[in-house]
């Protein structure tokens, strides 16, 4: 096994070194926003969202939330070998080192990825940026091994914003001006903190973004994705979901994440509807009292003061309402996301 996990890493980085070549050939002067897709004007799968909870993984079309700390360029060659890796090789019931393989080669494969999005950066940015996504003694000794340093040897095709992230302009220039709403997605009201400003928010929505994307001790304390039900006058009306960014020093490894947390930089992201099969937790809160709960939320600091507020809006397995919210919710789930909606699994649900 070590065998083929050294003869993965060898083909894997002579690959590299030769599209590399070829690349300086037919782009001497570098990448432009021309060599990203834009979905021909109307494809929504040229931009998509990956969200990943603790058992289970959402993917939304378009650019969903703030500026996500890494980002993927597939090409062609990388998409083919995701899917030969991870559906039409893989196979379900093999052995410890099939599977342990398969996880590499995607380990791989995610990395290159990422190079793909570096290789639009001035040079000297492109290795600095990557050990930020990538901390840690034993992470930079797979970075080593690895070859990470090897980038593709051309210059930055794009002129940048002089005193702004550039990767920040990167990532706007592609979502703003190479894409359209078509193929973006819609404006994200509540989250695009950094990404874009936004001016037509709802109340409500203005009361939600005051604690999305803020690195707060409130974060923390929230499960993998909740569920906000607001009521009017006691009805049910809409769900967001409250889904809790876990910040990782790296994601080199597939064990021992706790120890690679880094729970001072976590945060929230809010949407309308619904993120996630594995709700853990339901708030109820009525439209008029959601100033009052936002604050309180903002207040919290340890764990009792997260416990009273969903002593206070939340919902146990207990209370007799919970059936009755259930229903709306996947009743509305169905309604508006027809294509995707199922009944919601509460295995995962908090006590």
């Amino acid at each position: 096994m070590l065998g083929d996990y050294q003869k993965l890493i060898d083909d894997r980085n002579q690959y590299r070194n030769n599209r590399g070549m070829q690349l300086q050939k037919v782009r001497p002067n570098g990448l432009t926003l021309t060599d990203i897709w834009d979905g021909d004007g109307h494809n929504d799968n040229a931009v998509l969202t990956i969200m990943r909870h603790g058992g289970s993984a959402r993917v939304v079309k378009g650019a969903f939330g703030d500026l996500s700390m890494t980002a993927f360029v597939l090409d062609y060659s990388l998409f083919e070998r995701l899917v030969y890796n991870l559906v039409v090789n893989f196979d379900v019931y093999g052995n410890i080192g099939h599977q342990f393989l398969t996880r590499v080669y995607m380990d791989l494969i995610r990395m290159e990825a990422e190079n793909n999005f570096l290789d639009f950066l001035p040079g000297d940015e492109r290795l600095k940026l990557k050990k930020t996504w990538y901390k840690g003694f034993l992470t930079t000794y797979k970075l080593n091994f690895f070859d990470e340093k090897q980038f593709s040897p051309i210059p930055a095709g794009m002129k940048f914003t002089t005193g702004k992230s550039n990767q920040l302009d990167l990532v706007q220039n592609i979502l703003f001006k190479r894409m359209n709403s078509k193929v973006r997605g819609p404006v994200d009201p509540i989250n695009w903190k950094t990404l874009k400003e936004v001016n037509n928010q709802t109340a409500e929505e203005k009361e939600l973004a005051r604690i999305s994307g803020v690195k707060g001790m409130f974060a923390r304390r929230f499960p993998e994705v909740a569920f906000i039900v607001i009521n009017e006058n006691g009805i049910p009306k809409r769900t967001y979901s409250v889904v809790h960014n876990r910040q990782l020093k790296n994601v080199s490894w597939i064990m021992l994440e706790s120890i690679r947390s880094d729970p001072s930089q976590d945060t929230l992201m809010i949407a309308k509807g619904y993120h996630t099969s594995y709700p853990n937790q339901i708030f109820v809160i009525e439209a008029s009292e959601l100033p009052k709960m936002i604050d309180s939320v903002l207040a919290i600091f340890d764990q009792s003061d997260y416990n009273a507020i969903y002593n206070q809006y939340g919902l146990h397995r207990l209370d007799p309402r919970i059936w009755k919210y259930y229903d709306f919710m996947v009743q509305d789930f169905i309604a508006n996301d027809p294509v995707q909606a199922g009944y919601l699994d509460l295995s995962r649900y908090h006590l």
